[in-house]
């Protein structure tokens, strides 16, 4: 059997515009993860760039605090600053910080009055460091918490640095926070060193004027500090943020907008230089200005499945598409294929039903006996062609007389019991009933028939009708 060549080319049409439309879909799909994607990067990176911010604000706020205490009348004792900075709960609020502290600004004339007094207060062994001729000096008498790492700041001099000096000063004559470029703090140790940072604030005496840069250094008594090991400060920055979240982007922070490993401060990246970053992965570079110094933020997504999550709702439109397309595609081949060999069962189905009817025909048309078939009331349906050699009539003059068996049988004697039984033949539907009539031929001559009736039942077994076998029995 063939297949309706329609069939085939409309079902290939239907399965290349499903396979376009999947294409299109499929790209339309893309782009929508792609924007999505860059979206939520474009927020992550934000909401780290807002938490930091939010915590250098924070950090700002406790030193002008500090500042505030400081500048009391009287001055600050060790005890009181211990308290100042516990009452600030840092481990809570501010986890990552190395600590709040206070330098003492220390003109050249009383470096060793001030040496001597901070020994007698139970110190023996302090010392200002470096040690050496400035024309001013720092240095470092509170620094809480006051153990481990900062112990080894205690006495230094951070005005001996040029990148603390330069942001002290800045502070100073600015009367303003002052943030420093990178440095390595001296609370690192051989183990596990970190790129360090520290911010400022200046303290005045009270009461004298501020209004100029000279009025202002004039009135400097040191600064209220805090240093930051910046890897520790990024971690509590991201402390209770949702680390799947944090994982899936890495981020490099530089002092100053220059990027390169002498200005960076903090990388969440393996190895930040190790080249430009592949086609799945995002990147944006931020600018932020925090206490007056300048970092540059740079972001880059980083995807541990190799881009598979990126690429898996377009895979899954490109899948239902595609088996979607290929489905419709084959019933509609099937449709055809069906309906094709529907048309070629029915034509051959035609073919041998013709066959069978000539061949019904041509037996009927040779037969000697007589054929009839009758329905429920006794009205004849169907006559061979033999009742024309037998009673003289056509099958057409039978076929429209309805009582053609009573036109033939009566009114000649002894058929009236045979036609009662008939009728009650038809009605009950008795099988194999056999009976006897006196008929006159079309020409007037008396025949005699003998008919064998077998009753027509419909699927619920009620009697539909009779089929009759005559032949003539004369002789």
């Amino acid at each position: 059997m063939k297949t309706d060549r329609r069939g085939i080319w409309l079902s290939l049409a239907v399965l290349l515009a499903g396979l376009e439309i999947t294409t299109l879909i499929t790209r339309r799909v893309q782009r929508l993860v792609e924007e999505t994607r860059w979206q939520d990067f474009e927020f992550s990176c934000s909401e780290i760039e807002g938490k930091i911010m939010e915590r250098l604000s924070f950090c700002e706020t406790i030193l002008r605090s500090g500042a505030a205490v400081s500048a009391q009348a009287g001055g600050m004792s060790r005890e009181n600053w211990h308290e100042f900075v516990k009452q600030q709960d840092l481990d809570r609020r501010a986890p990552g910080i190395q600590g709040i502290g206070f330098a003492l600004l220390i003109p050249p004339a009383d470096l060793a009055d001030h040496v001597r007094q901070t020994r007698a207060a139970g110190f023996p062994a302090y010392q200002v460091r470096p040690e050496g001729d400035r024309p001013l000096y720092s240095a470092i008498i509170y620094l809480e918490p006051f153990t481990n790492r900062n112990l080894r700041a205690f006495g230094y001099d951070m005005l001996s640095e040029s990148a603390r000096r330069a942001a002290m000063e800045r502070a100073r004559d600015q009367n303003a926070t002052a943030l420093s470029g990178k440095v390595t703090l001296v609370q690192e140790n051989d183990q596990n060193v970190q790129a360090g940072t520290l911010m400022y604030v200046p303290v005045y005496r009270r009461g004298l004027p501020l209004l100029t840069v000279d009025e202002r250094r004039a009135a400097l008594i040191g600064w209220a500090y805090s240093p930051y090991r910046m890897t520790d400060l990024m971690r509590g920055i991201m402390k209770g943020r949702d680390d799947s979240q944090w994982q899936n982007i890495h981020l490099a922070i530089y002092d100053g907008e220059a990027a390169n490993p002498q200005t960076l401060l903090f990388s969440s990246m393996p190895d930040p230089a190790s080249g430009e970053a592949s086609s799945r992965e995002l990147t944006l570079r931020h600018r932020i200005v925090a206490a007056g110094r300048p970092w540059s933020l740079h972001f880059m997504s980083h995807t541990p499945d190799n881009g598979l999550w990126f690429n898996r709702n377009a895979g899954l439109a490109a899948l239902g598409g595609t088996s979607t397309s290929l489905f419709l595609a084959g019933l509609l081949f099937a449709l055809f294929s069906t309906r094709s060999l529907a048309r070629q069962l029915a034509d051959r189905l035609t073919v041998e039903l013709q066959a069978s009817e000539e061949k019904f025909r041509a037996i009927a048309d040779y037969t000697i006996d007589l054929e009839l078939w009758f329905n429920g009331a006794g009205h004849i349906l169907w006559v061979s062609p033999s009742v024309e050699r037998i009673t003289g009539y056509t099958p057409a003059e039978v076929l429209v007389r309805p009582e053609f068996m009573g036109t033939i049988m009566t009114p000649l004697a002894g058929n009236a019991t045979s036609l009662a039984a008939l009728r009650e033949g038809i009605t009950r539907g008795t099988t194999g009933l056999n009976l006897e009539f006196q008929c006159r031929h079309k020409s007037g001559a008396p025949i005699w028939l003998g008919f064998s009736w077998q009753p027509i039942f419909n699927r619920e077994g009620t009697p539909l009708g009779l089929r009759a076998n005559g032949r003539d029995i004369t002789a």
